[in-house]
């Protein structure tokens, strides 16, 4: 994400509170999504986020998104993955099911 360098409302959900996160130059905000977060085994954290409007000025920013085709199967890398954690393994699903249940 290029966010605006001088006005603010990017905001992510920490703890259960809304945080700001502060307009930076000539820097990149990544917003892991769920996907990420299953790859990686949970080292990081997919994040839910918001814009709030502001009124001091326009803020414009740029987002990109990738997902994969629909048939793709989603799971933990096996590198991420040790043999005292195989119980904590996150699920393997397919990217078209997984966009059906967050679409609902």
């Amino acid at each position: 994400l290029f966010q605006d360098d001088k006005v603010s409302g990017l905001q992510l959900l920490k703890d259960g509170k809304w945080v700001d996160v502060p307009p930076m130059r000539h820097s990149i905000v990544v917003n892991l999504g769920d996907q990420l977060e299953v790859i990686t085994n949970g080292r990081y954290k997919s994040v839910l986020h918001r814009v709030i409007a502001q009124t001091d000025g326009a803020r414009m920013s740029l987002a990109s998104f990738y997902n994969p085709g629909s048939e793709a199967l989603i799971c933990p890398a096996p590198q991420l993955v040790n043999k005292e954690q195989q119980d904590n393994v996150y699920p393997k699903f397919v990217f078209e099911d997984y966009m059906k249940l967050r679409n609902r």
